[in-house]
């Protein structure tokens, strides 16, 4: 089991970000894009990001969020949201010109495993922290499944850019409204009942879903890194509120 922590270095700088995109998904989740041609350029896929807006009393700390997406060439960051509170619902409703302050790239992030099969599983947000993952793996020649785990299939996000050339992608939901029926675990026991040789998986999402994931991964003795993500107060590791 490798811990995929998240804290940092204190070097990283905060920049000041202008707000591209702010996309409605549904579900409460928003696609956020911003300006930062330096972040996009040090991305790497696990990396997360620390957002805030100086000055609104409502988000008086930054939020932690994966780097769902960099394009150095465009100097585009991209994070997904949940609406969860007060401080996401400020950040939900940035508009295009908005400015936000950026600390990024902090966390470890993914060491990538050249192996015959990698299964990335999330569940809730966490696919935000495997995407760029899948794609440098595919990319590699990595035969590369994502499982995304709900509740039921409205909790999914909607709109495009989530699907990767060569990467299978398969739903798991509680209720069995969309996908397999039972957890993003669940699926993986499922798919894993034979051959698990030469396979490396890659978790993130929920503390219950991932502690289920890596049970599983000790089990079968499979090489397994897993996404921490907890809420803190400054992202490099001196408020001790990192995992």
């Amino acid at each position: 089991m490798e811990p995929n922590h998240m804290c940092s270095s204190s070097k990283t700088p905060r920049v000041d970000a202008e707000v591209l995109e702010n996309e409605n998904l549904g579900s409460d989740i928003h696609r956020l894009i911003v300006s930062a041609r330096d972040v996009a350029g040090a991305s790497k896929p696990g990396h997360f990001a620390m957002l805030g807006l100086p000055g609104n009393t409502d988000l008086l700390l930054p939020r932690p969020f994966a780097v769902f997406d960099a394009d150095p060439k465009a100097g585009r960051v991209s994070v997904l949201l949940k609406v969860v509170g007060e401080g996401t619902r400020e950040l939900s409703v940035l508009k295009p010109g908005d400015r936000l302050s950026l600390l990024a790239p902090l966390g470890r992030g993914w060491k990538v495993r050249k192996t015959a099969r990698a299964l990335l599983v999330t569940g809730g947000t966490g696919y935000a922290a495997v995407h760029m993952l899948a794609r440098e793996l595919c990319a590699a020649g990595v035969d590369v499944c994502s499982i995304w785990g709900q509740a039921n299939a409205e909790c999914f996000p909607a709109g495009e850019g989530f699907d990767i050339s060569g990467v299978e992608s398969m739903m798991a939901t509680d209720d069995g409204s969309a996908g397999f029926h039972g957890t993003s675990v669940d699926c993986v026991r499922d798919i894993m009942k034979e051959d698990s040789s030469d396979v490396a998986i890659y978790g993130a999402g929920p503390v219950p879903m991932l502690k289920a994931l890596a049970e599983f991964a000790i089990e079968r003795n499979i090489l397994c890194q897993v996404s921490l993500e907890a809420r803190m107060a400054c992202g490099i590791g001196v408020c001790r509120g990192c995992v």
